[in-house]
């Protein structure tokens, strides 16, 4: 498992759409750098080079626009991806983002599947890689089964394609489980996976604990909704807990 923690800036002046944003980002393992104007995004831009830039469009289009022109002028900046956030219907959204030379544009309000699609067009493209599923980080006790014997443990990692399974003595890779993902009160979705990585105690410590990566076999469009509702849920009651 990399340690591939990527920066995102964000121009927002909404304290709740950056906390939300906030925590989407950080369950995808990003951190987040939030600047409530262009003139602080400047002021940040001159010490840190983020992987991408967010900016809402929606308001103050002139602060958009000079923002925006100096981002595209500055040369150690020219390769960073800038992606607006708009709120209005989709045909001027688009226009928006066309006009001032941006590289993509994203609809409120943003879903995670929405946002990975993005994020992969973006920061994954430009680093030449791709990740097929989005990914979110959860402490999320699952029961795994191998050989007949049904184990709980804990996950780190969730997606709709599989997930990261903590464990002191992983399993061998190949290895056939059986994985049951809680959705709900006393509800379980049963998922087939194989090992497609096993991580020992000794080695890169810092980049993810030992256990084992699981890749969902043959899961049925009913389950992967289940899984990805599951986890919109999840981040949903992580932002009315924090707003508490």
């Amino acid at each position: 498992m990399q340690n591939d923690k990527k920066k995102v800036l964000i121009i927002d002046d909404n304290d709740n759409d950056v906390m939300y944003l906030c925590i989407l980002l950080d369950r995808m393992n990003f951190d987040v750098v939030p600047a409530r104007n262009g003139l602080e995004a400047l002021k940040l831009l001159k010490t840190t080079t983020p992987d991408l830039i967010l900016i809402d469009a929606d308001r103050r289009l002139t602060d958009v626009s000079t923002t925006l022109k100096h981002i595209t002028n500055d040369k150690r900046l020219s390769m960073v991806p800038v992606v607006t956030i708009s709120a209005k219907p989709e045909a001027e959204a688009r226009a928006t983002c066309k006009e001032h030379g941006c590289d993509s544009y994203i609809m409120r309000p943003i879903k995670i599947d929405t946002l990975h699609r993005m994020l992969e067009e973006t920061v994954y493209a430009a680093q030449g890689w791709q990740r097929k599923y989005p990914r979110a980080y959860f402490n999320i006790k699952v029961r795994l089964t191998h050989d007949g014997m049904m184990r709980e443990l804990y996950s780190q990692t969730v997606a709709e394609g599989g997930m990261y399974i903590r464990m002191k003595d992983p399993l061998p890779l190949g290895s056939e489980v059986k994985v049951d993902l809680p959705i709900g009160e006393g509800l379980f979705i049963e998922l087939d996976g194989t090992v497609i990585y096993s991580k020992g105690l000794y080695g890169d410590v810092f980049s993810s604990p030992p256990g084992i990566a699981v890749e969902f076999k043959d899961v049925t469009d009913e389950d992967s909704l289940l899984i990805m509702d599951y986890i919109s849920r999840l981040v949903a009651e992580e932002i009315l807990e924090y707003q508490g």
